[in-house]
């Protein structure tokens, strides 16, 4: 009996004591976090009223590069910083406004220089080419697109912008359009035959996805060549731009110029050994005098 006595004691006193450890850990807990509160308050106070001060209050606004139109126009869309604190705007709601509303922006950056100066730097989108849409809704507008396939108006471009047009039978083919021109700027030669490759200015693609180019070189006649590229593979480019190399620099030897040039049957599946070298595709060429001529003949007769 006794010893149940001095178990039930026991038991008592370790309820007290879990019951006062539990409070000592609340009252514990309660005021670490009432300090934390205590130092986040002051904390915020103190950056209220630094920001407030006259030496924080944005007294230069810029934007670069101060080119035209356009610059003058996102200068409007920030003027009114001018007079707040340096340490309380939202710059990302600003970029965000200024992107919706000129769509050819790429980048909008802002930098903070303290204590009282603001500049903002964008660069716009570089047209890859220039769409010419013939969808019904479009009603024929013309659009330029970047290698991202973002379009936008051509209302803040050079005069003198070099994009190629590009007609599409649908929008399918855009990707694959813009992975050609990609190329065609990248493709190595020698500086003459860059210079060719740089006369593009059209490319056309067919319902069955066949691409034609057309060149028009500025120390040539105002006569375009076309090229036949036929079905566009990264796979086979590389050896249709050898082909059309070739071709191109036989034709400089012969001080003639081209009207048309087939590179559809390039490359050939199974190469022919003609001559004991080897053959890897047809390339047809039509220059120029011999089209020239032909005119002439018929006019005669």
């Amino acid at each position: 009996m006794e010893r149940h006595r001095k178990q039930k004691v026991v038991l008592r006193t370790k309820i007290r004591s879990a019951r006062w450890r539990g409070l000592a850990h609340f009252f514990y807990r309660s005021f670490k976090s009432l300090a934390f509160i205590s130092v986040l308050l002051g904390l915020i106070f103190t950056w209220h009223r630094i920001s407030k001060l006259e030496t924080f209050i944005i007294k230069s606004v810029e934007v670069k590069p101060q080119e035209g139109i356009l610059s003058s126009k996102i200068f409007n869309q920030i003027a009114h910083l001018k007079g707040k604190s340096i340490l309380n705007f939202s710059s990302r709601k600003i970029v965000r406004q200024i992107k919706d509303n000129v769509p050819q922006i790429q980048t909008v950056k802002f930098k903070r220089f303290f204590p009282d100066r603001v500049i903002l730097e964008y660069h716009l989108r570089k047209p890859a080419a220039k769409v010419v849409l013939n969808l019904k809704e479009k009603n024929g507008q013309v659009r330029y697109v970047d290698e991202e396939g973002i379009f936008f108006s051509g209302e803040f471009l050079e005069k003198n912008s070099s994009a190629p047009e590009i007609e599409l039978p649908n929008l399918n083919f855009l990707t694959p359009t813009l992975q050609f021109i990609k190329l065609w700027y990248k493709e190595n030669g020698t500086e003459e035959f860059q210079i060719f490759l740089a006369s593009l200015k059209k490319i056309r693609v067919n319902q069955w996805g066949e691409f034609t180019a057309e060149l028009l070189e500025p120390s040539r006649t105002g006569h375009p060549a076309e090229i036949f590229w036929g079905i566009f593979e990264e796979k086979t480019f590389a050896e249709k731009m050898s082909a059309l190399e070739a071709v191109w620099k036989d034709l400089r030897m012969k001080s003639m110029q081209a009207e048309t040039v087939n590179l559809r049957g390039v490359p050939q599946e199974t190469p022919v050994v003609l001559n004991q070298k080897e053959v890897v595709g047809r390339v047809i060429v039509r220059p120029r005098e011999f089209t020239q001529t032909l005119q002439e003949k018929i006019l005669l007769h």
